[in-house]
């Protein structure tokens, strides 16, 4: 009996090892997960926030006295919102289906992940639909903590409203996320938040912008890709892998895969210490594949895909332009500027600012080739995602006084081509990006008369499209 034993457990030694070597790998003991999710990857696990494009992460400039902090946030985690609870629902019968294959043996998962799924529940309830979680609230209040104690001697003064201004759009995400840095930077200490209410040109500008919604939202081309890369016979066959290690003898629809996806996204971001036994059903390769089709989406949707989207993005770089333009002839301004917004208003500034523009553009067909994109929405816009520009007064060898910019995208140095390591010259940022504040004009833009296209077009465009569905809301 005794040598049966051992040899039993030698046997299961064995199969973990056999299952190791396949693509089938426990994901509840992986050691290193693809976390990567697109727009819903945690900001914990953001490859900007571990990494960053340049790869630094300083506590300020040797020689350089920061003199004022302007900043632009994405909200923090949140919960679906209702018509995505809805949807995701449903998932609970395809794990009634999983849990029967793998009881029948036909499911290919490894035993801890077929027993999480087991035990699995559908948590996600109406009454939390769309508000920032509390992982969202504990993301953002720790950011802001990191921030003050980088530039200590700017933002460790006391709270005053002309100091320091604190923004965000009228949902009610971005109030929790401002209302929780705001505690992290000024602990206990009421602050005042401004808020223009539905219409924000600003935080917001492309809501109630009829050109953008006809010629870029509500616009099947803006889809186009994203749809094609979708029907291509490399995606396609994950759908018949998924389902074949899921235990089913026919393929599981594509939106039913993408809607496990993204529960697991969604568990992740929203509780960074737990394993969502759904991330388990996709390989990293899977994951990565599924990853570039929201790359797809939001390329055309906020980014280089189509104009319009950098001519919304000019209202944010032009506060931040005019802003630092006061500090640059010494005028009064502000040591803080907070605001929150929306993941389309932080893409539509990177665009206008030229960040992550891959040659050539993003395509249904150039996935292979684009494994190295700059273009990531994961590390570019996850939850709480944000850019932080910083004016600097520097003091050089010969002892004058120069002026310098940093960016910092998830708090990590965003390398400019033209600047020294991520140091910029004031004189370099104010010829960049100083004429595109001035010529920037919303309003204008938003009315179909700056080129952008033709209003009436753009409406007829709208009546065209009500029937178009997008994936990845």
């Amino acid at each position: 009996m005794k040598g049966l034993l051992l040899w039993g457990a030698l046997l299961g030694t064995l199969l973990e090892l056999a299952g190791a070597a396949t693509p089938y790998v426990c994901y509840s003991s992986d050691q290193d997960p693809y976390l990567q999710f697109g727009t819903r990857t945690s900001y914990e696990f953001s490859s900007g926030r571990t990494a960053g494009p340049g790869g630094q992460s300083d506590r300020g400039i040797p020689g350089c006295r920061p003199l004022t902090v302007w900043m632009v946030a994405r909200h923090g985690a949140r919960n679906p919102s209702g018509s995505e609870a809805e949807r995701l629902r449903q998932i609970t019968k395809l794990k009634d289906e999983v849990n029967r294959n793998y009881e029948e043996r036909t499911s290919k998962l490894c035993p801890s992940d077929a027993q999480n799924l087991q035990q699995w529940q559908f948590t996600f309830n109406s009454v939390e639909e769309d508000l920032i979680s509390q992982q969202g609230k504990e993301d953002i209040n720790l950011f802001a903590k990191r921030l003050k104690s980088r530039f200590e001697e700017l933002l460790g003064q006391e709270y005053n409203d002309q100091s320091f201004v604190f923004r965000h759009t009228n949902t009610q995400r971005a109030k929790n996320s401002a209302e929780s840095f705001a505690d992290g930077m000024f602990p206990n200490i009421p602050v005042r938040f401004q808020s223009t209410g539905d219409n924000d040109t600003l935080l917001r500008s492309y809501k109630n912008c009829p050109a953008w919604e006809a010629l870029v939202d509500n616009n099947p081309d803006t889809v186009q890709q994203m749809d094609a890369y979708l029907k291509l016979p490399e995606f396609v066959r994950i759908t018949s892998e998924v389902s074949q290690r899921l235990g089913f003898r026919y393929n599981l629809t594509q939106d039913t895969l993408l809607y496990a996806y993204d529960i697991c996204r969604y568990e992740k971001a929203n509780n960074i210490k737990i394993t969502s036994p759904w991330c388990a059903i996709f390989t990293t390769d899977e994951l990565k594949a599924i990853e570039y089709a929201e790359d797809l989406k939001f390329y055309y949707n906020a980014g280089y895909g189509n104009s319009m989207n950098a001519k919304l993005g000019c209202s944010l770089l032009q506060d931040m332009m005019y802003r630092f333009r006061n500090v640059s002839v010494g005028r009064t301004e502000a040591s803080g500027v907070f605001y929150f917004t929306h993941i389309t208003s932080i893409l539509n500034l990177l665009t206008r600012m030229g960040v992550a523009n891959d040659q050539p553009p993003l395509n249904a067909n150039n996935y292979a080739s684009q494994s190295r994109r700059q273009w990531k929405t994961s590390a570019l816009a996850p939850f709480n995602a944000n850019l932080a520009a910083v004016f600097f007064n520097c003091t050089g060898n010969n002892g004058q006084v120069e002026q310098k910019i940093v960016f910092y995208l998830q708090e990590s140095v965003l390398p400019l081509q033209g600047c020294e390591a991520g140091i910029c010259t004031w004189d370099f940022v104010r010829d960049r990006f100083m004429s595109l504040a001035d010529e920037c004009n919303v309003n204008r833009t938003c009315a179909g008369q700056d080129g952008a296209g033709q209003l009436a077009v753009s409406l007829l465009a709208i009546f065209i499209s009500l029937a178009v569905s997008v994936r990845f809301v």
